[in-house]
């Protein structure tokens, strides 16, 4: 599974984050659901990590498709992020 892209929703300070939305890439030839992805908090730069996030997203992504999710819960956030990067963790194969 491959990140494509993902947008942050504006204003995520103090109260749970949210991707506006997210392009997921399945090339496999496997069906998976229950992705985990990790996201991790930067200053300006990237030259200190603020924290981090696991979310799930609990819907499934066919084999050989690309799908965009939208308003993606990500987490409660207490700092301002200047920059985030996001990873897979883990995902529920469903052959």
């Amino acid at each position: 599974i491959e990140i494509r892209d993902y947008k942050v929703k504006p204003g995520i300070v103090s109260t749970i984050g949210q991707l506006s939305e997210i392009t997921l890439v399945n090339r496999s030839n496997i069906t998976y659901t229950n992705i985990q992805l990790e996201v991790t908090f930067y200053n300006r730069g990237a030259t200190k990590q603020l924290g981090s996030n696991k979310f799930v997203i609990n819907e499934i992504l066919p084999k050989r498709t690309r799908r965009t999710f939208n308003n993606v819960d990500i987490g409660f956030l207490n700092t301002v992020p200047e920059e985030l990067k996001i990873r897979i963790v883990d995902a529920i194969d469903i052959n």
